[in-house]
């Protein structure tokens, strides 16, 4: 979702667009791209004299470029602290963090105070009433957060369809 949105406004503005893998498990960001043993956040969280430019990767899609990961384990509190840096040394780029589900690790809540916005993906069908009301709540301290439904199936009466289906 992170990497469709960026690439969309990469596209679709002249503003130059930062996609920020801070998840790092298998199937990241980082690996789909093939920028996986790259440095990235997890050391410029680990290092904060570190400069970023050196590991900012740019990608095909003019106007894109993606922070990897990295290697490393940061806590929540210093990946918001680099990201911050990261933000503060691009100030002309829209900066996308991709982070893991916010009730797996701390990173979501961490980042909630100096983020924009959020966009919360939430899976039909698997994510429970009460997991959505407590991951909400960790980003209480962000003044945008929005929701994307993923993976519901068409005509689920449940979701809302309008009985287009024939």
């Amino acid at each position: 979702m992170a990497l469709n949105i960026a690439a969309a406004m990469a596209a679709a503005r002249a503003q130059p667009v930062m996609l920020l893998d801070a998840d790092g498990k298998n199937g990241s960001l980082s690996e789909l791209l093939e920028c996986k043993d790259r440095p990235g956040i997890a050391e410029l969280a680990a290092n904060p004299d570190r400069p970023v430019g050196p590991c900012v990767v740019p990608t095909e899609r003019d106007r894109l470029c993606v922070l990897p990961f990295g290697q490393g384990r940061p806590s929540g509190a210093a990946i918001a602290s680099a990201a911050l840096r990261v933000a503060e040394s691009h100030p002309r780029h829209i900066v996308i963090l991709d982070l893991p589900p916010a009730l797996s690790t701390s990173e979501a809540s961490a980042l909630a105070p100096v983020v924009g916005q959020v966009v919360m993906v939430v899976e039909a069908e698997r994510t429970q009433r009460g997991q959505l009301e407590a991951a909400l709540d960790l980003l209480d301290a962000c003044p945008t957060v929005q929701l994307v439904l993923n993976r519901a199936r068409p005509g689920d009466e449940r979701f809302g369809a309008y009985g287009y289906d024939g």
